[in-house]
Protein backbone atom coordinates (compact mmCIF):
# COMPACT_ATOMS: atom_id res chain seq x y z
CA UNK A 1 0.00 0.00 0.00
CA UNK A 2 2.86 2.38 0.82
CA UNK A 3 4.53 1.61 -2.52
CA UNK A 4 1.29 2.33 -4.40
CA UNK A 5 0.90 5.63 -2.53
CA UNK A 6 4.48 6.63 -3.37
CA UNK A 7 3.91 5.73 -7.01
CA UNK A 8 0.74 7.81 -7.11
CA UNK A 9 2.43 10.84 -5.54
CA UNK A 10 5.55 10.41 -7.66
CA UNK A 11 3.50 10.83 -10.82
CA UNK A 12 2.48 14.29 -9.61
CA UNK A 13 5.46 15.51 -7.63
CA UNK A 14 8.48 13.38 -8.46
CA UNK A 15 9.78 10.27 -6.71
CA UNK A 16 11.99 12.00 -4.11
CA UNK A 17 9.27 14.42 -3.00
CA UNK A 18 6.72 11.60 -2.90
CA UNK A 19 8.83 9.51 -0.55
CA UNK A 20 9.42 12.49 1.71
CA UNK A 21 5.67 13.21 1.78
CA UNK A 22 4.83 9.63 2.75
CA UNK A 23 7.48 9.60 5.46
CA UNK A 24 6.26 12.93 6.81
CA UNK A 25 2.70 11.57 6.88
CA UNK A 26 3.85 8.52 8.85
CA UNK A 27 5.65 10.81 11.27
CA UNK A 28 2.53 12.94 11.73
CA UNK A 29 0.50 9.81 12.49
CA UNK A 30 3.04 8.75 15.13
CA UNK A 31 2.97 12.23 16.70
CA UNK A 32 -0.84 12.19 16.84
CA UNK A 33 -0.90 8.70 18.40
CA UNK A 34 1.43 9.87 21.17
CA UNK A 35 -0.55 13.07 21.71
CA UNK A 36 -3.79 11.09 21.95
CA UNK A 37 -2.26 8.77 24.55
CA UNK A 38 -1.43 11.82 26.66
CA UNK A 39 -4.98 13.15 26.20
CA UNK A 40 -6.38 9.89 27.57
CA UNK A 41 -4.48 10.27 30.85
CA UNK A 42 -4.89 14.03 31.19
CA UNK A 43 -7.83 15.73 29.45
CA UNK A 44 -10.17 12.85 30.17
CA UNK A 45 -9.24 13.08 33.84
CA UNK A 46 -9.80 16.81 34.06
CA UNK A 47 -6.24 18.09 33.48
CA UNK A 48 -5.28 20.51 30.71
CA UNK A 49 -1.86 19.60 29.23
CA UNK A 50 -1.32 23.28 28.39
CA UNK A 51 -0.90 23.94 32.12
CA UNK A 52 2.03 21.54 32.36
CA UNK A 53 5.50 20.81 30.95
CA UNK A 54 6.02 17.83 28.63
CA UNK A 55 8.91 15.58 29.72
CA UNK A 56 10.52 13.84 26.73
CA UNK A 57 12.48 10.63 27.17
CA UNK A 58 13.42 7.51 25.24
CA UNK A 59 15.74 7.30 22.27
CA UNK A 60 13.34 9.17 19.96
CA UNK A 61 11.30 11.11 22.52
CA UNK A 62 13.17 14.34 21.93
CA UNK A 63 12.65 14.07 18.17
CA UNK A 64 8.86 13.99 18.54
CA UNK A 65 8.53 16.32 21.55
CA UNK A 66 7.87 19.65 19.84
CA UNK A 67 5.25 18.21 17.47
CA UNK A 68 3.47 16.35 20.27
CA UNK A 69 3.51 19.45 22.49
CA UNK A 70 2.02 21.58 19.71
CA UNK A 71 -0.84 19.12 19.27
CA UNK A 72 -1.59 19.38 22.98
CA UNK A 73 -1.33 23.18 23.19
CA UNK A 74 1.78 22.90 25.38
CA UNK A 75 4.52 25.50 25.20
CA UNK A 76 7.38 23.94 27.20
CA UNK A 77 9.31 20.67 26.93
CA UNK A 78 11.94 19.28 29.30
CA UNK A 79 14.55 16.81 28.03
CA UNK A 80 16.55 15.51 31.03
CA UNK A 81 20.15 14.40 30.94
CA UNK A 82 20.46 10.94 29.37
CA UNK A 83 16.76 10.99 28.53
CA UNK A 84 17.34 8.03 26.22
CA UNK A 85 18.15 5.95 29.31
CA UNK A 86 15.54 7.43 31.62
CA UNK A 87 13.65 4.17 32.13
CA UNK A 88 16.83 2.32 33.06
CA UNK A 89 17.96 5.16 35.33
CA UNK A 90 14.52 5.17 36.94
CA UNK A 91 14.69 1.45 37.68
CA UNK A 92 18.08 1.89 39.31
CA UNK A 93 16.95 4.86 41.41
CA UNK A 94 13.36 3.81 42.10
CA UNK A 95 12.13 3.95 45.68
CA UNK A 96 10.60 0.87 47.25
CA UNK A 97 6.87 1.39 47.72
CA UNK A 98 4.01 -0.56 49.29
CA UNK A 99 0.43 0.32 50.17
CA UNK A 100 -2.29 -0.83 52.52
CA UNK A 101 -5.98 -0.31 51.88
CA UNK A 102 -9.35 -0.77 53.56
CA UNK A 103 -12.83 -1.03 52.03
CA UNK A 104 -15.30 1.27 53.81
CA UNK A 105 -18.53 1.65 51.76
CA UNK A 106 -20.10 4.09 54.21
CA UNK A 107 -21.20 7.75 54.07
CA UNK A 108 -18.46 10.24 54.90
CA UNK A 109 -20.63 11.88 57.56
CA UNK A 110 -20.92 8.53 59.39
CA UNK A 111 -17.26 7.48 59.34
CA UNK A 112 -15.48 10.87 59.50
CA UNK A 113 -14.59 10.46 63.17
CA UNK A 114 -13.06 7.02 62.54
CA UNK A 115 -10.87 8.05 59.61
CA UNK A 116 -7.80 9.15 61.65
CA UNK A 117 -7.69 5.80 63.48
CA UNK A 118 -8.13 3.77 60.31
CA UNK A 119 -5.48 5.78 58.47
CA UNK A 120 -3.04 5.26 61.34
CA UNK A 121 -3.60 1.51 61.17
CA UNK A 122 -3.08 1.48 57.41
CA UNK A 123 0.07 3.61 57.77
CA UNK A 124 1.55 1.12 60.24
CA UNK A 125 0.76 -1.74 57.87
CA UNK A 126 2.25 0.00 54.83
CA UNK A 127 5.38 1.12 56.72
CA UNK A 128 5.91 -2.42 57.95
CA UNK A 129 5.59 -3.83 54.42
CA UNK A 130 8.25 -1.45 53.09
CA UNK A 131 10.59 -1.99 56.05
CA UNK A 132 10.45 -5.75 55.45
CA UNK A 133 12.06 -5.37 52.00
CA UNK A 134 14.18 -2.21 52.43
CA UNK A 135 17.82 -2.08 53.48
CA UNK A 136 18.35 -1.62 57.16
CA UNK A 137 19.73 1.92 56.72
CA UNK A 138 16.90 3.13 54.47
CA UNK A 139 14.42 5.44 56.24
CA UNK A 140 10.77 4.75 55.45
CA UNK A 141 8.04 7.41 55.28
CA UNK A 142 4.32 7.66 54.59
CA UNK A 143 4.11 9.03 51.07
CA UNK A 144 0.38 9.52 50.47
CA UNK A 145 -2.97 9.02 52.15
CA UNK A 146 -5.84 8.61 49.70
CA UNK A 147 -9.60 8.44 49.95
CA UNK A 148 -11.70 7.00 47.12
CA UNK A 149 -14.94 8.96 47.27
CA UNK A 150 -18.17 9.10 45.26
CA UNK A 151 -21.72 10.32 45.51
CA UNK A 152 -24.07 7.71 46.99
CA UNK A 153 -25.48 5.70 44.09
CA UNK A 154 -22.53 6.27 41.76
CA UNK A 155 -20.07 3.55 40.74
CA UNK A 156 -17.01 5.58 39.69
CA UNK A 157 -14.86 7.07 42.45
CA UNK A 158 -12.83 10.25 42.69
CA UNK A 159 -9.40 9.94 44.32
CA UNK A 160 -8.74 12.64 46.91
CA UNK A 161 -5.47 13.07 48.77
CA UNK A 162 -5.93 13.44 52.52
CA UNK A 163 -4.03 16.15 54.38
CA UNK A 164 -4.27 16.94 58.09
CA UNK A 165 -6.90 19.56 58.85
CA UNK A 166 -8.42 19.51 55.37
CA UNK A 167 -12.16 19.45 54.72
CA UNK A 168 -12.48 16.18 52.84
CA UNK A 169 -15.92 17.04 51.48
CA UNK A 170 -14.62 20.33 50.05
CA UNK A 171 -11.65 18.58 48.46
CA UNK A 172 -14.00 16.02 46.93
CA UNK A 173 -16.20 18.77 45.49
CA UNK A 174 -13.19 20.51 43.91
CA UNK A 175 -11.81 17.28 42.45
CA UNK A 176 -15.26 16.26 41.18
CA UNK A 177 -15.74 19.57 39.37
CA UNK A 178 -12.25 19.44 37.85
CA UNK A 179 -12.96 15.94 36.54
CA UNK A 180 -16.52 16.33 35.25
CA UNK A 181 -16.73 20.07 34.57
CA UNK A 182 -19.58 20.75 37.00
CA UNK A 183 -19.97 20.53 40.81
CA UNK A 184 -21.55 17.53 42.55
CA UNK A 185 -25.31 17.67 42.98
CA UNK A 186 -26.32 19.54 46.12
CA UNK A 187 -27.84 17.45 48.86
CA UNK A 188 -26.39 14.11 47.75
CA UNK A 189 -24.35 12.32 50.38
CA UNK A 190 -20.67 11.52 49.81
CA UNK A 191 -19.66 7.88 50.26
CA UNK A 192 -16.20 6.65 51.25
CA UNK A 193 -15.60 3.66 49.00
CA UNK A 194 -12.12 2.85 50.38
CA UNK A 195 -8.94 4.24 51.95
CA UNK A 196 -5.35 3.69 50.91
CA UNK A 197 -2.04 4.64 52.52
CA UNK A 198 1.18 4.51 50.48
CA UNK A 199 4.57 4.18 52.18
CA UNK A 200 7.99 4.33 50.53
CA UNK A 201 11.67 4.58 51.22
CA UNK A 202 12.71 8.21 51.71
CA UNK A 203 13.72 10.20 48.65
CA UNK A 204 17.41 10.70 47.92
CA UNK A 205 18.75 14.23 48.49
CA UNK A 206 18.28 16.44 45.45
CA UNK A 207 21.53 17.59 43.85
CA UNK A 208 21.39 21.40 43.65
CA UNK A 209 21.43 22.88 40.17
CA UNK A 210 24.38 24.96 39.03
CA UNK A 211 24.15 28.71 38.79
CA UNK A 212 23.40 29.70 35.20
CA UNK A 213 25.21 32.49 33.34
CA UNK A 214 23.89 33.41 29.88
CA UNK A 215 26.25 32.15 27.18
CA UNK A 216 26.43 32.40 23.42
CA UNK A 217 25.67 29.17 21.62
CA UNK A 218 28.37 27.64 19.43
CA UNK A 219 27.83 27.90 15.71
CA UNK A 220 27.10 24.22 15.23
CA UNK A 221 27.49 22.27 12.01
CA UNK A 222 25.18 22.78 9.01
CA UNK A 223 22.76 20.03 8.07
CA UNK A 224 19.55 19.45 6.14
CA UNK A 225 16.23 18.13 7.40
CA UNK A 226 12.81 17.74 5.80
CA UNK A 227 10.49 19.92 7.91
CA UNK A 228 6.94 21.15 7.24
CA UNK A 229 6.89 19.82 3.71
CA UNK A 230 10.25 21.12 2.50
CA UNK A 231 13.99 20.57 3.02
CA UNK A 232 15.51 23.11 5.41
CA UNK A 233 18.99 23.96 6.58
CA UNK A 234 19.41 23.29 10.30
CA UNK A 235 22.28 23.42 12.79
CA UNK A 236 23.66 20.25 14.36
CA UNK A 237 25.06 20.17 17.91
CA UNK A 238 26.60 17.65 20.28
CA UNK A 239 24.86 17.93 23.63
CA UNK A 240 28.20 17.88 25.44
CA UNK A 241 29.13 21.19 23.80
CA UNK A 242 26.09 23.00 25.25
CA UNK A 243 26.83 24.06 28.87
CA UNK A 244 24.24 25.53 31.27
CA UNK A 245 23.19 29.00 30.19
CA UNK A 246 23.37 28.42 26.44
CA UNK A 247 20.33 29.36 24.37
CA UNK A 248 19.63 28.83 20.68
CA UNK A 249 16.72 29.04 18.27
CA UNK A 250 15.38 26.29 16.06
CA UNK A 251 15.49 24.60 13.73
CA UNK A 252 18.35 22.60 15.24
CA UNK A 253 19.20 19.02 16.15
CA UNK A 254 20.99 18.17 19.40
CA UNK A 255 22.49 14.68 19.67
CA UNK A 256 23.90 12.90 22.72
CA UNK A 257 25.19 9.38 23.28
CA UNK A 258 21.78 7.71 23.38
CA UNK A 259 19.18 10.06 21.87
CA UNK A 260 18.47 13.16 19.79
CA UNK A 261 16.37 16.28 20.32
CA UNK A 262 14.81 18.29 17.51
CA UNK A 263 14.33 22.00 18.19
CA UNK A 264 11.55 22.64 15.68
CA UNK A 265 11.02 25.93 13.85
CA UNK A 266 9.26 28.34 16.18
CA UNK A 267 10.92 26.82 19.27
CA UNK A 268 14.01 27.86 21.22
CA UNK A 269 16.26 25.87 23.53
CA UNK A 270 17.99 26.73 26.81
CA UNK A 271 20.24 24.54 28.95
CA UNK A 272 19.37 24.81 32.65
CA UNK A 273 21.53 24.35 35.72
CA UNK A 274 20.84 20.60 35.83
CA UNK A 275 22.09 20.23 32.21
CA UNK A 276 18.52 19.54 31.03
CA UNK A 277 17.32 20.93 27.72
CA UNK A 278 14.35 23.27 28.12
CA UNK A 279 12.44 23.87 24.88
CA UNK A 280 10.04 26.83 24.75
CA UNK A 281 7.54 27.54 22.01
CA UNK A 282 7.96 31.12 20.82
CA UNK A 283 4.35 31.59 19.63
CA UNK A 284 2.10 29.28 21.69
Amino acid sequence: AADRLVAHLAAATGESAAREAVLEGCLALADERMADAIRRISVRRGFDPADHVLVAFGGAGGLHACAVAERLGMSRVLVPVDGGLLSAVGLAAARLERFAERTVLSPLSVVAASLPEWLAELAAEALGAVSAVARGDQPVVVERRLAFLRLVGQEATVVVEIADGDDLAARFAAAYEALYGYPPAAGRAIEVESLRVVAATAAEPVIPALAVTPLLAPEGRPGTAYLAGAPRTIRLFDRDELPPGVTLAGPALVADRYAGTLVAPGWCLAVDGAFALVLTRETP
